[in-house]
């Protein structure tokens, strides 16, 4: 007990001592020194533990690893086809494409994830996929599934800050934990895509074409109606043309039997006159000039009257004599038609009646068509014949070229088994030296205590 003291009073002194600059817990006493050797061979003491439970950590690591389903990733690439491959599309089909252009719009319909779905819906792959599979939850595995679709664009490489907007070669890939069926969806999801786009093709054509043929229709309707229009009005027109015709031939013909009248009357009155100069030169048959003046100089040496006979004609008339005279007079004035006697009249009369039986106007009236004389009509009859021709059989065409095809390889993408096989191993591993260094530490801890305790 007295060295005991001693300690003591000489530790307060060497306290004392101590500059007040120095904290008390710098100083480490001899016993807390770390020695490495002690240290490792303390871990080695508790090997079996540490074997223990670095090989119960790889265990579970590895019991882990096998419970997480494998996830593989399937995947197909395809590029653009070549301009024989859509040609049955151009050459039987109403629309005229691009290879580009028919590529492109498959590639927007591949990359939509609303098409996977529905294809899905329509294949229903999961029964296949997932055991006890449950029938109301087919929409939404769709959804699911089909959220893990990536479309990558291969080629044109893309320079940065631009947008590729048409595809020469992209790929398309599937993850789910059945390769075999996602093979199988993949590789059918293409061939879908492109019947669908075909189908499309083929509707939007014989839309197209019921619109178009619509609108010929219509146009040939209207042609139709406005030749017959056209045509109503030419014979409209020709009637009252011909009618006005007609009325001034008529109305010269009425002229010329007024003139005539008028002429008959004039020749009536001369025909009196000269039957009166006949009468009272006793001429009663048709005679001469000569004849006339010897039988004057037979009644007498000297005649009794003097006739002045001019060069006209008329004067003459009375050597007719008084018979021939009166019995004319008398037919010109029985005389009731007069046309006749008009040679004008035959010919205006003969283009009246060209006139009221025109040809070209019959024609035109009995007309049961105006096709014939449309010259726009010919080039829409054969826009529809050629419209009734397209069969929309496109045979073999291809919208794209298979570059790789979708394949089953074995491989997962996820999870790397060995991987967490070996990060289990060495985290346990690594737990199973702490767990060791505290129970080595606890174990030291403990004898210190019983070693003060004994002193």
């Amino acid at each position: 007990m007295k060295e005991t003291g001693k300690e003591s009073q000489g530790s307060m002194e060497l306290n004392q001592g101590t500059p007040p600059s120095q904290p008390l817990y710098y100083q480490m006493p001899p016993e807390d020194e770390i020695d490495l050797f002690e240290l490792f061979s303390s871990l080695l003491s508790q090997w079996k533990l540490i074997i223990a439970i670095t090989l119960s950590g790889a265990l579970i690591s590895t019991a882990v690893a096998l419970s997480i389903p494998r996830v593989y990733e399937s995947s197909t690439s395809v590029r653009a086809p070549t301009e024989s491959q859509i040609l049955p599309i151009n050459e039987n089909g109403y629309s005229q494409f691009t290879a580009k252009q028919l590529f492109k719009r498959f590639f927007d319909q591949v990359k939509s994830k609303e098409n996977l779905k529905n294809y899905l819906i329509q294949t229903n792959p999961f029964p296949r996929m997932i055991t006890n599979f449950n029938e109301k939850n087919l929409e939404q595995s769709a959804i699911s599934f089909a959220g893990g679709l990536q479309v990558t664009l291969l080629e044109p490489e893309a320079v940065k800050g631009e947008v590729v907007h048409i595809p020469e070669l992209f790929e398309v890939s599937l993850t789910s934990t059945n390769e075999a069926e996602t093979v199988a969806v993949l590789n059918g999801y293409i061939q879908y895509i492109e019947e669908r786009i075909i189908k499309e093709i083929k509707d939007e054509g014989f839309l197209d074409i019921s619109l178009r043929s619509q609108s010929i229709h219509r146009d040939i309707q209207l042609l139709r109606d406005s030749a017959k229009r056209s045509r109503e009005l030419l014979i409209a027109k020709m009637i009252e043309n011909n009618a006005t015709k007609i009325e001034e031939l008529q109305q010269q013909i009425a002229l010329l039997k007024e003139k005539k009248g008028k002429d008959v009357d004039n020749q009536i009155i001369h025909l009196q006159e000269a039957y009166q100069l006949a009468k009272s030169s006793g001429i009663t048959k048709p005679t001469t000039l000569d004849m006339l003046a010897a039988t004057n100089i037979t009644k007498s040496a000297a005649p009794q009257t003097q006739i002045n006979v001019g060069k006209s004609s008329d004067s003459m008339l009375f050597l007719l004599g008084t018979l021939h005279l009166s019995a004319k007079i008398k037919i010109l004035q029985e005389r009731e038609d007069l046309t006749p006697f008009i040679p004008e009249i035959s010919k205006l009369r003969f283009q009246i009646n060209t006139l009221e039986n025109d040809t070209k106007l019959k024609e035109l009236i009995n007309r049961i068509s105006d096709d014939p004389f449309i010259d726009e009509l010919p080039a829409k009859m054969n826009e529809l014949d050629r419209l009734k021709q397209i069969n929309f059989e496109f045979g073999d065409a291809a919208l794209y070229q298979v570059n790789q095809t979708a394949s089953v390889d074995g491989v997962a993408e996820k999870p790397n088994r060995k991987l967490m096989v070996v990060l289990g191993t060495l985290l346990s591993g690594m737990l199973a030296l702490f767990i060791a260094l505290i129970i080595t530490a606890s174990q030291k801890r403990a004898l210190r205590i019983d070693d003060g305790e004994n002193s």
